[in-house]
């Protein structure tokens, strides 16, 4: 009797084990479908991007290519006068209303000389020429400049709170898988202003008196390989991403 007693409660403990090591099992199916979905998200935000940023660029080179055929379009001494202001940096040192005021500085000059020097009119008809040809330039690159820092805002400021959101949910997970086995780790973003060159940065420390630094193929923990001591602990369905 003692003997079934015993069994009966080995075989209830047992099954209470199994309850929770199932409902164990569907919490962490739960969190793992949550950032799945979460992940999704991001991916099509990021190919919206990718494609409103592939027109900015193509709309930025037709304006250029129609920037390049007015100046063309000048006789060759304007065209000449623009290059070598271009490349002093003039060009871009001065804003629309610069070179209009100058041009109005100059109509007042020329009132002034117009009845002591007969060439002063043919100067100020070529001076007057090119700050047309500049200002028509500065101006639509001055326009092109904000529309797209507008659009690329715009998008950054729909996918950047995301993009943090889920790296900061795998980054609490990550940090928390380093501190069970006695390490610290962390997963930041690394920004620049080309975008091409952002980047997740993987922090680690292997001993309480380092601090923590970048994880690279040189800077493993000690010889030991982190796979079977970290990832089980950040396993999830895989998802595909760009």
């Amino acid at each position: 009797m003692h003997e079934s007693i015993k069994e009966q409660e080995k075989a209830t403990l047992a099954g209470l084990e199994y309850l929770q090591v199932q409902a164990n099992k569907e919490a962490l199916e739960a969190t793992c479908k949550e950032q799945k979905e979460a992940i999704e998200v991001a991916q099509a935000n990021f190919v919206e991007i990718s494609q409103k940023w592939k027109k900015i660029k193509e709309d930025s080179r037709e304006k250029l290519r129609i920037s390049k055929e007015k100046l063309d379009a000048c006789d060759d001494e304007i065209r000449q006068k623009f290059q070598q202001m271009e490349e002093a940096g003039e060009i871009a040192a001065k804003s629309r209303e610069e070179w209009e005021a100058e041009l109005a500085q100059g109509q007042e000059e020329l009132n002034m000389n117009m009845a002591t020097n007969a060439n002063v009119v043919e100067q100020y008809n070529k001076r007057k020429a090119e700050i047309a040809a500049l200002s028509s330039t500065i101006e639509e690159r001055e326009k092109q400049i904000l529309r797209v820092e507008r659009q690329i805002k715009a998008a950054r400021d729909n996918w950047q709170p995301e993009l943090e959101k889920l790296v900061g949910s795998i980054g609490e997970k990550f940090s928390a898988a380093f501190d069970r086995i006695g390490c610290a780790g962390e997963i930041r973003i690394r920004e620049d202003e080309d975008y091409d060159k952002w980047a997740i940065d993987i922090m680690v420390k292997f001993r309480d008196h380092e601090k923590l630094q970048l994880l690279t193929g040189e800077r493993q923990s000690g010889g030991v390989s982190l796979s079977p001591l970290v990832l089980p602990n950040l396993r999830c369905p895989e998802s595909k991403l760009p």
